[in-house]
């Protein structure tokens, strides 16, 4: 059992339907994938959930939220996969209340984790049409949508 709270623990972490098969091609899956020389190169994710954080970043830095229903949605996973990565909670509690300007909103996880999802739903399609419209590597392009993350970023002195 986890020390720390969860509030996302029931919550469906969900991605646009129309992403499904990109979605797989992007992931590391089998183990003779993890041992050939450039897999990583080719299928830079481990996790779908490790797709949907890069996706939630991509969409709030572009400022980019769609909605997302039911019918044309997919439920991956619910909020329980931030049990061992609370670093997320406190990421995604974070990011939140600072783009609704409001604290009171972590009250209601329901309502943070469909924005979230709805801005990761966003970022899907900057992920998966530059991945589209390059001629790098996936992981190359990648890098690039986390230097665009990172890009006006206040960094400390």
């Amino acid at each position: 059992m986890s020390k720390y709270l969860n509030p996302y623990q029931n919550q469906e972490l969900r991605y646009p339907k129309e992403f499904s098969e990109s979605i797989n091609d992007y992931l590391i899956g089998r183990e003779e994938d993890k041992k050939k020389k450039h897999a990583l190169r080719q299928r830079p994710f481990k996790r779908i959930v490790d797709i949907w954080m890069l996706a939630l970043c991509l969409g709030v830095k572009k400022g980019k939220k769609r909605d997302l229903d039911r019918d044309h949605s997919v439920k991956f996973i619910e909020g329980s996969i931030f049990t061992n990565d609370h670093w997320r909670v406190n990421f995604i509690t974070a990011l939140i209340i600072g783009i609704e300007d409001n604290v009171d909103i972590i009250a209601n996880p329901r309502k943070v984790i469909q924005l979230a999802n709805q801005y990761a739903a966003g970022g899907f399609s900057e992920i998966f049409n530059g991945m589209g419209e390059s001629n790098m590597d996936p992981l190359d392009n990648i890098l690039e949508m986390v230097d665009v993350i990172l890009e006006d970023s206040v960094v400390p002195s």
